[in-house]
Order: structure tokens, then sequence, then C-alpha cells
């Protein structure tokens, strides 16, 4: 790492376009120092540079949040593990990320929050929060040690993976507003899943298969807003899927309580009929729904309903995922395409800026779960990522850095694929085709 920082003062950013994440956007010349801090100038000798990066095209970001990811450490680690996870993360332009609980053992006390904290602090490229599950093993019948996890680094709590039970819901709320503690909730009725694996409708019911209404989110929704009303305290609501959950989300604005909500990026351009009924990469939880749905959902992004978007990278062995469709789990990888998906099916349609992609995926995230802002400033420790606008990309399994290579657009072309990302004055990600002069493997 020491013999790139050297090297990288000898790169100037020539003239680049610059968004910064009060939504201004300046184009600005600097260099980054063998300290990782990036200096702005005004005048230069380009002879003094071995390399030049400039260009029309060149588009620098702040550093992404993803408030919903699974490391899978402990007990996981064959899945992913924070060097592998952290490495996915910088290939897509991220700089935090939360890792959820589901794990084995789960994450339910302090002696395992510290102990994933240490392991982040050894290995990781990027800052990764660890979230603490609300009920000891997420069994929904005791309330685990919040404050305790808290102040071992906990960023919220959450039995995500299941949803929380309504009895500890609402002593979890209770409790945290102690603390000014969040809780993030997997809204789902279990009763109503009953063990489902796609979207109630017409295509669970022609071939026969075991599905989830839409009801199932909606019912849990209406409850957890409910309880959020009660309690005056702070809550998330993980993934959403289906237009019937915003009605209860709009209710909670109207009312000025204090909830907060997200959507992945998938369940923004797949529904149950634009995927192959039996790929499991396109087996997640909640299921795509349908097409109403999903528009829906990237309007109430707009709307400002729905707060963030996230990834829920949910990484499983290929073994695991050449199951039956029945009995494969639910996940997908997400870090190293969320970007570039939002980009390629959004901006460049016209349909966002991206002002709008800067707001979901770092200033909301970054407000409600008060977390840093990492962006590019002058006499600042280098935090952003570049792309190129109009640099296609063919999704091959060979890019990923994740342990899980089946992504649902593999084979597919994007654009807005992160060259470069930096972290805290550190250059975590380089494309192998980006500054040819230096030459770094992480």
């Amino acid at each position: 790492m020491d013999k790139v920082m050297d090297k990288l003062d000898k790169v100037l950013f020539k003239n680049i376009l610059v968004f910064f994440s009060d939504l201004s956007s300046k184009r600005i010349s600097f260099y980054i120092d063998q300290s990782g801090t990036v200096n702005y100038i005004d005048s230069y000798d380009e002879s003094d540079y071995v390399e030049v990066v400039e260009g029309e095209e060149f588009v620098v970001m702040p550093l992404l949040t993803d408030v919903h990811t699974h490391m899978r450490v402990p007990g996981q680690e064959e899945k992913e593990d924070i060097v592998s996870g952290s490495k996915a993360a910088a290939r897509g332009g991220f700089g935090q990320i939360f890792t959820m609980p589901n794990t084995n053992p789960v994450v339910d006390n302090a002696y395992l929050v510290n102990y994933l904290v240490n392991n982040i602090s050894k290995n990781s490229l990027i800052k990764i929060y660890p979230v603490g599950a609300v009920s000891k093993s997420q069994l929904g019948e005791e309330l685990s040690p919040l404050l305790e996890m808290k102040k071992e680094g906990a960023i919220a709590f959450s039995d995500d993976g299941k949803p929380i039970t309504t009895k500890i819901l609402r002593r979890a709320l209770i409790y945290a507003k102690a603390f000014d503690g969040i809780i993030i909730d997997h809204p789902e009725d279990l009763v109503l899943s009953d063990n489902g694996i796609i979207h109630e409708g017409k295509i669970s019911r022609a071939y026969g298969i075991a599905s989830i209404p839409y009801t199932s989110e909606e019912i849990s929704v209406a409850r957890d807003i409910a309880l959020a009303r009660e309690t005056r305290s702070r809550l998330h609501l993980a993934h959403l899927s289906t237009r019937y959950s915003l009605k209860y989300i709009e209710i909670a604005k109207e009312e000025g309580l204090n909830v907060s909500s997200e959507v992945t990026v998938n369940h923004l351009v797949f529904n149950c009929e634009n995927i192959p009924i039996f790929d499991t990469r396109f087996k997640v939880k909640p299921p795509f729904r349908d097409v109403e749905d999903m528009e829906r959902l990237f309007g109430a992004l707009k709307e400002g309903l729905i707060d963030m978007v996230c990834t829920d990278h949910a990484p499983h062995t290929l073994e695991e995922k050449e199951l039956d469709y029945s009995q494969a789990p639910f996940g997908t990888p997400g870090l190293e395409t969320a970007f570039a998906v939002l980009y390629t099916n959004f901006v460049m349609n016209n349909k966002c800026n991206l002002e709008d992609v800067i707001k979901w995926m770092v200033v909301n995230p970054s407000k409600i779960f008060s977390l840093p802002i990492l962006e590019l400033k002058d006499k600042s420790k280098a935090n952003f990522f570049i792309f190129k606008k109009n640099k296609e990309f063919l999704v091959e399994s060979k890019m990923f850095y994740s342990k899980c290579k089946l992504s649902p657009f593999l084979s597919k072309t994007l654009f807005g694929f992160p060259l470069a990302t930096f972290y805290n004055g550190k250059l975590v990600y380089k494309d192998k085709s980006f500054i040819k002069s230096i030459k770094c493997k992480f």
C-alpha cells in the first residue's frame, strides 16, 4: 500500500467533474499526496506528473453507504468474510456498510460485537459497522443486551432474516429509545408466508409453487408503524417489496414518526415476470413482486417515502445455490453491481439523476444513522470513487471479489462501474485498465 501512495502524487486528476453530498457539482483539478491527502490545484505543469487523468466523461462521486449486507462473520466464512466482503464493497464504490447478525453464532452479545469489530479493524479495506441481534439467537423470545452491544460498536439492532416478534419488538423499541438506538425490522408475517418461495400470483398458481402474499409484508409494516407510534422510538424497515406497504409509510411520514425505510436495487429492476422462474440467482426474500410494485417502489423513492437504496448483499456457496429451487437459500450478491445497475437503468434512461443517487446512497443513510459523509475534500484524506460515464462493462464472474459470483446480472452490459475507489486516503480498488502507472493488488 505504501508503494502505491508513493506513486499517487505523480497522477494528476485534471478538470474532473466532482459531485458532492450537498448535491452540487464542480470541475476540479487535484492530486493525492503520499499521505493520502487530496490537494486541489489551480495551476500545474503536466510534465511534473507521470500520468494525467482527464476527460469530459470522468466523474468523481462520494463513497456510498449500504445499511444492509451480510458479511457472514462469524461462522459462515465459506460464503463471505471481511476480506472478500470489503473488497467487493470497495469494487462497488462503497465506503461504509452494515453487516447483519444472522450468523453462526448469532451476534447477540457484546463479546461477539467486540470480536467482529476487531476482525473488521484487522481485515477490512473500508468501514464496516456490526448490527446486533434484537433477540437472543434470533429466536424472538428474549431481548438481547442492546446497550452493551452498542457500547462495543453495534450501529443498530435487527433480527434480519427473521421478523422480530411483536412482544420483543415493542420491548426493543422502548429499551432502545433510552439511548437513541435504531431497530431494523424485516417485515414479514411468517404465518402468511408459510414457507413460500416466490410471490403469490398468477405464476405461483400456474406452477403450483409455494408462495408469499404481499399481505405478509403489509401486515407487518402496519404493526411496526403502530408500535413506532406508541413508543416514539426509531424504527427502520428493511427491503420493502410491495406497493401496499407504502400507504403505512406515508402515514408515518405525515405523523412525523421516526420511521425510515429502504428498497433493494434488485427490487427496482426485477419483478416476478421478467426473471427466470427457476434460476436460484433470483431467489430472494422478500420475493420479486408484480410490475406495478416494482414501478411504485421507484416512484416512492423519488417522492421521498422510501429513504434509501440498499443491496441486501447475501452471498451463498455455489453448492447451496445449485440445489433444487425449493431447497436453495434466499439471497444474491449485490455490492459490486448496485451503483452500476442504478446508473445504467435509471440515470442513463433519464428516470433520475446522479444527485438522486447521492441522496439515496450517501446523504439519507448518513443522516438517518448518524454516519460521516465520505467525499472529496481539499486537504482531507481521499474518500471517493471515480467512473467513466460511457465505459461499458460485461458482467462476468471473474470480476467479483465476493466469494459468491452468482449475480443476477451475469452476462449483462452495465455502465458506471468504479475505476478506482479511495477510502481514508488509501487506494482500495483499481481497475487494471485505469492509472496504468500504478500496479496494486488487493
